[in-house]
């Protein structure tokens, strides 16, 4: 049985888990210590049955679409499997029936040709109606800070901007 966990933290990379399950060498009473000791970001993480936490998300990345929670970089992880695409943001977008629409922008490899429908099968085969996106833009080129990291807070500023309050 898992459970969902938030935590507060700027040390951990999301999608890293935090131990090593070959050596088992980093129990939960030292992750919970080194957790609590950097907090800055609200982390979701989940538990395994053997006590383990593994990240999932960060919290505001989540979209809550039709009552369920949807994390983002699950999402990606399959869109970046694609041979033609060079990065991705998977956002909430406005949905007026789900809260929450998920949404895939893609940015495509130079000469690659993928289209919208290819991303929705590759992510419905892998992951499910729920989860598959409802929408999938191509971006020329996707915002990024000047480390090159994407920043979904554009991405997902110029979907609500229209829209009066955010989730």
């Amino acid at each position: 049985r898992t459970a969902l966990t938030v935590i507060r933290n700027s040390a951990v990379e999301v999608g890293l888990p935090l131990f090593d399950r070959t050596s088992r060498k980093v129990s939960l009473t030292t992750v919970g210590e080194y957790l609590l000791a950097y907090t800055r970001r609200v982390l979701v993480a989940m538990r395994d049955a053997e006590g383990y936490y593994y990240i999932v998300d960060r919290a505001k990345d989540m979209i809550i679409s039709g009552g369920y929670n949807i994390f983002p970089s699950e999402i990606e992880q399959i869109i970046w499997s694609h041979e033609g695409v060079r990065d991705c943001a998977v956002v909430g977008i406005p949905d007026d029936k789900w809260g929450e629409a998920v949404t895939a922008v893609v940015e495509l490899k130079a000469d690659a040709s993928v289209s919208g429908e290819e991303i929705l099968r590759l992510c419905r085969a892998r992951l499910g109606p729920l989860k598959t996106p409802k929408h999938v833009e191509f971006w020329s080129e996707l915002p990024r800070s000047a480390v090159g990291k994407v920043l979904k807070s554009r991405i997902r500023d110029r979907f609500w901007a229209t829209h009066g309050s955010r989730i």
